[in-house]
């Protein structure tokens, strides 16, 4: 998936009108930013974050609702997305993004910057004065593109099927868990989608189909994660330090 362009026939894949979509991303033009290389058409990367209650009226929005809904692993999880989903005080974005695995480190800090930038200045300066409220964003909500080696995938499979055999048993025991992570076992395609699940007070994992996500024979999995909005600039700081080779402590 890349940069999507506006196309007038509807197009769904699996649960999701991806039509209705890229018609949402291109057409949200105070918040969006993509890379481009001069003379081409094609962007090497863009990045953007919908208000998911203003644009709650949208199929495409509810179909995401529903499908994370139905991979919530747990009740604690699922009541918490649920009641992030209804809130009409505050404001949930979605954050999508995709770039060339192989984009120039120096250019990822800038495109994750400059999509904040964005947001500062739509706060202030956006038309649509019901718009401009929704992009003052309390959490954000990514779902990351992973895959695991050999040795996480056995780890994984052991998280499942624990987490099988709990609910088999309809155990309590942390039902209302809201951080059920593999991250430490996973490697993310983007490595800067890292930062954000670090800083999620919302996790959890879930599979997909391995004929669809094969990648060099490598199973893939997707991780969901809420932060908060409070967390961007401690997230930015941390992508630009890795950038850099520099250690955390």
């Amino acid at each position: 998936m890349m940069f999507p362009k506006k196309k007038k026939a509807k197009k769904m894949i699996g649960e999701l009108n991806l039509s209705e979509l890229a018609d949402l991303i291109v057409e949200q033009v105070s918040v969006g930013t993509m890379i481009k290389t001069e003379g081409t058409v094609d962007p090497l990367g863009f990045l953007t974050i919908l208000p998911m209650n203003f644009y709650k009226e949208k199929l495409c929005i509810q179909q995401i609702k529903t499908f994370l809904l139905k991979r919530a692993p747990n009740k604690g999880i699922k009541g918490k997305l649920q009641e992030l989903f209804n809130q009409t005080h505050k404001s949930l974005g979605l954050l999508i993004q995709d770039r060339m695995i192989n984009l120039p480190q120096e250019l990822i800090n800038p495109l994750h910057q400059a999509i904040y930038d964005d947001i500062s200045w739509a706060k202030k300066n956006e038309r649509d004065l019901h718009l401009r409220a929704a992009f003052k964003f309390d959490n954000i909500i990514l779902v990351s593109r992973c895959w695991k080696d050999a040795t996480s995938k056995t780890e994984w499979n052991k998280q499942q099927s624990e987490q099988a055999r709990q609910g088999k048993k309809k155990k309590k025991l942390k039902t209302d868990n809201l951080i059920l992570s593999n991250s430490s076992n996973s490697l993310f395609f983007r490595y800067e989608e890292q930062f954000y699940a670090d800083k999620s007070f919302l996790q959890f994992p879930y599979s997909v189909n391995s004929h669809e996500t094969e990648y060099g024979g490598i199973p893939q999995s997707r991780l969901v994660c809420v932060f908060s909005a409070n967390k961007v600039p401690s997230i930015l700081h941390s992508i630009n330090n890795f950038m850099w080779g520099i250690s955390l402590a």
